[in-house]
């Protein structure tokens, strides 16, 4: 699934290389993720994990499955996708169901680098996943 999203470019005022493309209201991509997908998005998790000192054990750090979420995310009541600018990933977002129960979701993972927070691209996200919940869940 492709989405063609335009983020209000007056919202942000930091992550000055993503707030210049907005303020333009340049045109980003939300997309499902891809095979092709998995490398930058486990650079973009364990930048964000540097960033909040969270690189260690117990946390997403040490998850066997961070470089394979298009596997992953595959059964049809789960999703992930990313936000792509310029064939660039600069956010992603995964929802799944919760072990043991079937007929609950939870949102598994919301990564943005730095660059790209303040700008409205998480909302969107989260309205994204939030409308995926009411469909399956």
């Amino acid at each position: 699934m492709k989405f063609k999203v335009f983020v209000d470019g007056q919202h942000g005022t930091t992550g000055l290389k993503i707030h210049e493309l907005l303020e333009k209201r340049d045109e980003i991509e939300l997309l499902e993720i891809e095979e092709k997908d998995n490398q930058a998005v486990e650079h973009l998790i364990r930048t964000c994990l540097i960033e909040f000192e969270a690189n260690k054990e117990g946390c997403a750090w040490s998850d066997p499955q961070l470089g394979v979420f298009s596997e992953v995310y595959q059964p049809e009541k789960s999703c992930y996708w990313v936000v792509e600018r310029a064939g660039e990933i600069v956010a992603e977002c995964g929802i799944g169901p919760v072990e043991s129960k079937p007929n609950v979701c939870e949102l598994q993972k919301m990564y943005a680098f730095k660059e790209a927070r303040g700008a409205g691209i998480a909302s969107k996200l989260l309205e994204i996943a939030l409308a995926f919940a009411k469909q399956y869940y």
